[in-house]
Formats: C-alpha cells, sequence, structure tokens
C-alpha cells in the first residue's frame, strides 16, 4: 500500500537548479504515478521516454560483455538458444536473470530450446527453483517470505532471529542433529542471498540498513510462489509480530515441539519443550547512558513493522489495544516523526482495512489527534494532556477509550507532568478531516487569508516569516500537510508590510489576485486602514506579475471584496462602500 502519499509526487521538486538531472522511473499500468507526473509537469512539457525491450541483437551484445567481464563465452550451440530466448522477451530484467543462468553452462553442453524461460516471471520462478534444489525448498521459502512480507524490509540481523523464532523451519532444518542452541546457523542465510545478490538491494529504513528486492517483478513473483497459502502467510506475519512485539525476547524461553523422527532419533521422553532464542527486547524507547548524560533512541522499527503484521493476521484487539489506543506508541510515533506520520498511520490502515474504516473508536480517536494536530509537533509531551482533556468523556461509552485515559494518567505522566482528570478541552466532531495551522508573528493578523481551487485538493495561504515578510504556503488539502512555501516579491510603492486581506485564484489556477493594504492605523478597532492595492501573484514562484495602484487613497477598508470574470478585476472596499472599482488585466 502506498506510504504518505508518496505516489503523487509532492516530493519531488517542480524547479532544480540549472546543473541539476533527475531521471524517475516507473510503470505506466498498476500505479497512479505516471498519471501524477504528467499532472504535475505537464505544463513544463518534460520529456516523457518510453524504456524498451533490448532486442535480440542488443541484448545479446549485453549478455556477452557480462559475460566477458567473467572471463566466460558461449559456443554457437548455446547462443543460438539463448537468441531465440531474446526474440520473445528482451527486458533488461531478463537479460539479467537469463545471464545469472547463462554462466553457469559448461562450453562442453548443448542445452535444449526451451531450456530458457521466456518471461521474467518465469525466470525468477526458475531462479527459485535452482534455490530450492540446492539449499531446499524450506530455507528459501521461509527467509524470502519474511523478506517479501515485511513492510520496510528486514535486516540481517533481524531476519536471522525471525528465522531462529520459526520452529517449522528449524525443525526440518534440525531433522538429524540437536543445536546446543536453538537458532539459525548464520551462514544459511548468507548462501541464499549469494543467489539473488544482484536482485536486492540495501537501504535506509526505520534509522536503520535493510535488505529488500530491487525490482516490483520480483515481489509480485515470491509473493505467488510463497506467501499466496494464506495459512503460511499468516504463520509470517505472525511470527514477525512476536519478533517486533518483543514477546520472547530478553531471555524469556520459547516452547516448541520435536517431531517423532527427532524424538526417537536424540532419544527423548517428551516432544515438548522449550529454548532461549538468544532475540532482543522491543521497547518503544531505548535509553542509554553516555557518562552522565541519557541518550534516548525511537524504536521505529516496532512503530512501524509491527501494526503491519498485526493487520496482516487479523488481530484487530491486539492492534486497537496495544498500538492505536496505546499512549506508548502514540508518543513515540510523535517523538520519533510527527503528528502528520502518526495521522497517515490512522489513514493507511483505515483505508487498508474495512473493519477499522467502520469502528467509531477508531474514528474518534483519528479527529481528536487531528484536532490537536497544530501544538503536537511543537510541544509533543503534552500529548496525554491533550488526550485525556478531550477524551475523558468517552470513557463510559468505551474501553479502549477508558484505558487509553487511564494510560494517560498514568503513564503520561512521565511525559508530561500535569493530566487533567475531566473533559476540559473540546472534543472533535467525528466529521473533522483536516485542522491546518500556519504561524502568524502579528498581533493583529488575524490568520492572513487564503482560497482554494475548484476540485479544493490545494489550498494557498498568505502568511507572513518572523521578520513580517509574506510568504505564500501551498497545502495539500487531502493530507493537511504543506507542500512548499515562496517569499511574496515586496511591491516597490510600499513603505511597510503589505497586509494581504483577501485573494482568489484567477480562471487557470495560475495565477492570484490579492488584494492588500500598505498602512495600518487603528490596532485596537479591528479595522484596516491605509492605502488599498491589487497584486497579481503567480503562485509558481511568487512573483508579482502586476500591481493595481490607480485608486489609492486613504479609506477605511472593512471586509474587501473581489470578484473575477474573464480578464476583469471588480473590487469593493467593504460593505458600507457604494464603489466597484473595475480592472483590465490585460498585461500579461
Amino acid at each position: 500500500m502506498p506510504t504518505y502519499n508518496a505516489y503523487k509526487m509532492k516530493w519531488l521538486p517542480e524547479k532544480l537548479p540549472s546543473n541539476v538531472k533527475i531521471i524517475v522511473s516507473t510503470i505506466p499500468e498498476g500505479y497512479p504515478i505516471l498519471d501524477a507526473m504528467t499532472e504535475r509537469y505537464g505544463k513544463t512539457e518534460p520529456k516523457f521516454l518510453e524504456v524498451k525491450q533490448l532486442g535480440e541483437s542488443l541484448g545479446m551484445k549485453v549478455i556477452s560483455k557480462w559475460l566477458s567481464l567473467k572471463n566466460r563465452t558461449i559456443n554457437q550451440q548455446q547462443e543460438e538458444v539463448v537468441r531465440k530466448a531474446l526474440d520473445i522477451c528482451s527486458l533488461p530484467l531478463y537479460a539479467r536473470i537469463a545471464y545469472d543462468h547463462i554462466q553457469r553452462w559448461r562450453s562442453y553442453e548443448t542445452p535444449s530450446l526451451d531450456v530458457l524461460e521466456t518471461t521474467v516471471k518465469g525466470a525468477i520462478n526458475k531462479l527459485f527453483e535452482k534455490m530450492e534444489a540446492k539449499f531446499g525448498q524450506p530455507l528459501v521459502q521461509h527467509s524470502l517470505g519474511y523478506l517479501t512480507g515485511s513492510r520496510h524490509g528486514l535486516s540481517e540481523v533481524e531476519l536471522e532471529h525471525l528465522m531462529s523464532l520459526d520452529d517449522v523451519l528449524l525443525n526440518m532444518i534440525f531433522k538429524f542433529w540437536k543445536p546446543p542452541i536453538r537458532r539459525i546457523p548464520p551462514l544459511l542465510w548468507t548462501r541464499v542471498r549469494s543467489e539473488v545478490s544482484s536482485y536486492i538491494v540495501e537501504r535506509s529504513a526505520d534509522d536503520i540498513l535493510v535488505l529488500y528486492w530491487y525490482h516490483r517483478q520480483f515481489i509480485e513473483a515470491t509473493k505467488e510462489r510463497y506467501l499466496k497459502d494464506a495459512a503460511f502467510a499468516k504463520m509470517i506475519h505472525a511470527n514477525m509480530a512476536d519478533y517486533f512485539m518483543g514477546k520472547w525476547g530478553g531471555g524469556k524461553v520459547k516452547p516448541f515441539k520435536y517431531t517423532e523422527h527427532q524424538k526417537t532419533r536424540f532419544g527423548l521422553k517428551d516432544i515438548n519443550s522449550e529454548a532461549d532464542r538468544k532475540v532482543p527486547l522491543q521497547p518503544y524507547i531505548i535509553e542509554s547512558v553516555n557518562g552522565e548524560k541519557v541518550e534516548m533512541r525511537i524504536n521505529k522499527r516496532k512503530l512501524f513493522e509491527l501494526p503491519f503484521h498485526l493487520l496482516k493476521c487479523k488481530h484487530y484487539d491486539i492492534l486497537k489495544q496495544d498500538i492505536f489506543f496505546n499512549i506508548e506508541w502514540l508518543f513515540a510515533s510523535l517523538k520519533g516523526s510527527s503528528i502528520s506520520t502518526v495521522l497517515d498511520e490512522f489513514e493507511i490502515f483505515m483505508k487498508a482495512d474495512k473493519q477499522l474504516r467502520q469502528d467509531a473508536n477508531m474514528k474518534t480517536l483519528c479527529a481528536n489527534l487531528t484536532k490537536i494536530r497544530p501544538y503536537m509537533n511543537k510541544l509533543p509531551n503534552s500529548l496525554p494532556y491533550e488526550l485525556a482533556g478531550r477524551l475523558s468523556k468517552y470513557i463510559h461509552q468505551s474501553p479502549l477509550m477508558m484505558s487509553l485515559v487511564k494510560q494517560c494518567d498514568s503513564i503520561g505522566t512521565r511525559y508530561c507532568p500535569i493530566v487533567p482528570m475531566l473533559n476540559c478541552f473540546d472534543s472533535a466532531d467525528l466529521g473533522l478531516r483536516q485542522n491546518i495551522s500556519y504561524r502568524s508573528t502579528e498581533s493583529w493578523h488575524e490568520g492572513g487569508c487564503m482560497t482554494c481551487t475548484r476540485n479544493f485538493k490545494v489550498m494557498y495561504i498568505i502568511d507572513y516569516d518572523d521578520s513580517g515578510n509574506a510568504k505564500l504556503t501551498v497545502w495539500d488539502v487531502e493530507t493537511g500537510e504543506m507542500t512548499h512555501e515562496l517569499p511574496i516579491e515586496k511591491t516597490k510603492t510600499s513603505e511597510e508590510v503589505n497586509v494581504y486581506i483577501q485573494m482568489l485564484l484567477d480562471r487557470k489556477e495560475e495565477n492570484l489576485v490579492a488584494f492588500y493594504r500598505e498602512k495600518f492605523y487603528g490596532e485596537y478597532q479591528n479595522r484596516y486602514y491605509g492605502n488599498g492595492n491589487v497584486n497579481i501573484i503567480r503562485v509558481s514562484d511568487g512573483a508579482i506579475l502586476r500591481t493595481f495602484t490607480e485608486f489609492l487613497h486613504k479609506e477605511e477598508f472593512t471586509n474587501p471584496l473581489i470578484y473575477m470574470t474573464n480578464n476583469w478585476i471588480a473590487v469593493k472596499f467593504g460593505p458600507r462602500s457604494p464603489i466597484f472599482h473595475l480592472y483590465e488585466d490585460t498585461k500579461k
């Protein structure tokens, strides 16, 4: 499932420095990335290039070059087999997988014409078959199942820990031998990884380096081959949930059963046994002492992997009680990322599952987290204070709410010494979707001005920085996130800060028509006085394209109104003003 609206491509900048180029690759089907890129960059005419197949001739040259780098070559009969396969499929990934197969051929062998699969999926399955024949089907299935079933990937240490907790796998590996320590031999995964090292990438996730598939086709092929069995997939996710929950960590022994064959071979009286797997505990917050300083590190692996695997196992009660209605998870997520990330997690999981989406408690908690969103990034330690003051009225309606409020009273006092005993703040309505907060440093500035696109997907707000200079902030309405901000040029005729009062978008949604005043009098009368102007501001860079100053005069401005039609701009200075000022925007 897409994470944090990444498929909208808002994270990719619209403009780059002249000496910077970015190449983005995607696929046309299955994901909305290409559509988002076209919508976002279509006006600037980017170059979209379809990456086609290599073709039989070029594919053969590439494979021959790879072989020469390994001091290998193939004879004419073998080349004919390769060319026949490339004539059917010559995608770059297919050529790479075929090369890994071809480099093992001996010069005296004459392979059959159909020895090479003619699709990427078939070639991947052929590779897995060879691995299963070499290492055994259980080792390959379980190790690749854990890797593919993870949310963000796994480190090698985590993978060894998980396989050491997998008694089904261990019983197959230790079929003829009773180890002194019941853990997976580390060299087994090393051998498996060496066979697929060309297709696995090491990347950063949750503040550590993890392994994951580099190509989407490997993810799909592995899921279909190893995780298609619902019982096996549930066992994989349940084992990962136990690991990231720390169920068997810190020296706690895990029970298991020997097979009847092992009982006879090892001379055991009972098949039931237990063993310490030497896996770590998984606290949300890891504290370490460095001299006299106590350093705190958030366990992001547990924060983001545990909910995912509980959902896959359909352990809804544990998911709600130990994750979403757990003050430790909420606080650690807030400290380790941001309130936006916490709300994104709620949205991702509620969208992914109908039962969570229809849960009234989830909706209520999510709405109240949205309501306190403006304060949480600056004051994360006040989370128990805010939740207890808003959710106390629900404690008699829901055991989950009662548990969360009690946690705020007990555990929450570690982070915030003051926690209210009664409902003392307004609780959020279930219909609340976003609570967008932006900064205003001036006491007389009552929120600035804002406008939205016609589809209500993008919101434009004019705010001010610490120096009082106007800036244009652009917000994604669906996520409530500010996508970027732009400084607004200062008008040459202005002697003081331009105070923007109202604005709206033009028909093409490329420019803002914004009314502002230059001087201010009567701070405590809640009225604006001074010279009023209209700026045409380009939304892409905040540049002022034109300023209408023909009507400069001192007049009281209370709630000025702006209307637009085609290229005409009408300005009315308030409900008591009998005059409309009309301007034709002909200067482009």
